[in-house]
């Protein structure tokens, strides 16, 4: 540093120079930085608006429409209608399995169609696979071989109608109709009743063997064998139930429009004579028999005489669960079609028609007298000498047939149900009633002003 007088050299920090005397001026040294950052400026000082520049945004405050700009006063209801979106069945399935409201995940139609497909695979085959084979030595000499079909004749027929059926329902389910998942939880059940019942006859054939054989006594070697069949039968029933609880799952939250009642209590009825029709008395049988060991019935009374014919010895009594599996076939037939019918949707039809499916070929067989011993459903009546069905099922068969058939019209056409209705109500008079056919010729016509339709007048 100089001095700025006389140029002589200055140290730092000197006040005066030592040849002329003047004042020097000295800089203040330059602070240290702060360790620490500088706060941030507050939200409202002008500094903050500096730095981040708020005089771009305006703050609006939110406002909702008002009353008077709504046209409308408070209590005020409006009558216009909301516009309903509706889809195809099968729109808008997600990756998850989750659906639209009232459509079958697709988790449980994927389900169904493997089950399906395996029930019906098995159910082919087990009319044509040995159930039993017994053979006997000594005194008595016998070998015999009874495959499912040889229970009843119209079994290989009711399960192969039962097969189609429940994998024509599952594909067609699949596809997005909830009808066809109702017809393949139907038919699942209907298979699994009937191959519980052909079980039960297997072992009513086989117990009667050995008593038969202990009360006839003498020297003998009874050998018995219970075969494939079956088993086939017990996995084909396990598997027919399991399709049925698919087919009803979520059954109430279709999330569609229900038939007449009427239509519903109508195929109620009809199903339920069916069922009940097939437990009737005939000639000289009773209702008892039927919950009654000591007494056989249909197929399981034609095996008896059997025994009695090749051995010599008759014996009544029959087991417990031949009894009850023949209870729980009825049980099934009545279980799907009630349940489909008091549901009255899509599904439900296809559960009604889908659960009629197998007693409808069993009883077709029975009138017409196909096969060598087309016993009736359920194996047939008790005390009945033939094949031929109780009166009340065949009536039954043909009101179930009516009721599906309205039910399936009425889904198609709901129209024909809400003109049925209006038409009904007593408070209906002549005017609306011409209101009600103007509307629906005009709805099936088209509208043209020169047409030359002539509208009913009132009179």
């Amino acid at each position: 540093m100089v001095c700025p007088s006389c140029g002589v050299s200055t140290q730092a920090g000197q006040r005066f120079c030592v040849k002329c005397g003047i004042a020097l001026a000295t800089a203040e040294p330059a602070p240290s930085p702060s360790p620490f950052p500088a706060p941030d400026p507050a939200t409202d000082s002008e500094a903050f608006d500096r730095v981040f520049e708020t005089e771009r945004f305006r703050i609006v405050e939110q406002t909702t429409p008002t009353v008077e700009q709504l046209g409308i006063t408070w209590g005020q209801t409006t009558t216009d209608e909301v516009p309903v979106v509706t889809y195809a069945d099968d729109e808008f399935d997600s990756f998850d399995g989750v659906s639209s409201v009232g459509e079958v995940p697709l988790r449980v139609r994927t389900a169904t169609v493997v089950l399906s497909a395996m029930v019906a695979t098995l159910a082919l085959a087990v009319p044509f696979v040995r159930f039993v084979r017994y053979s006997i030595s000594g005194d008595v000499f016998a070998d015999v071989s009874v495959r499912g079909n040889g229970f009843t004749t119209n079994a290989a027929g009711a399960l192969i109608v039962g097969a189609v059926v429940v994998l024509a329902g599952s594909f067609a389910g699949m596809r997005g109709h909830r009808v066809g998942t109702g017809v393949a939880g139907g038919a699942g059940l209907a298979i699994a009743g009937l191959a519980l019942w052909l079980v039960g006859q297997a072992v009513a054939l086989v117990d009667n063997l050995k008593h038969a054989m202990t009360i006839r006594g003498g020297n003998y070697r009874l050998v018995t064998t219970m075969d494939l069949g079956v088993f086939l039968a017990l996995a084909v029933a396990a598997i027919g139930i399991a399709v049925f609880v698919l087919a009803v799952y979520g059954i109430r939250d279709d999330g569609e429009a229900r038939v007449h009642p009427a239509v519903g209590a109508l195929g109620v009825l009809g199903t339920l004579m069916v069922a009940i029709g097939s437990m009737l008395p005939m000639h000289s049988g009773t209702l008892a028999s039927n919950f009654n060991s000591k007494h056989p019935i249909g197929a399981t009374n034609y095996w008896k005489a059997w025994v009695e014919l090749t051995i010599g010895v008759h014996h009544e009594a029959v087991p417990p669960l031949t009894t009850w599996l023949r209870v729980l076939l009825v049980v099934f037939i009545a279980l799907g079609g009630v349940l489909g019918f008091l549901v009255a949707s899509r599904r439900g039809l296809g559960l009604a028609v889908g659960s009629i499916s197998v007693s409808l070929c069993i009883w077709v067989a029975t009138v017409f007298k196909w096969g060598d011993f087309p016993f009736g459903i359920a194996g047939g009546n008790p005390g009945s000498l033939g094949f031929t069905p109780h009166l009340v099922t065949s009536i039954g068969v043909v009101v179930v047939l009516m009721a599906a058939t309205t039910h399936a019209v009425l889904i198609v056409r709901p129209d024909l149900a809400e003109h049925h209705t209006s038409l009904a109500d007593p408070e209906f008079g002549a005017d609306d009633a011409v209101n009600a056919v103007n509307a629906a010729d005009a709805a099936d016509e088209p509208s043209d002003d020169d047409s030359g339709t002539t509208k009913l007048a009132a009179t």
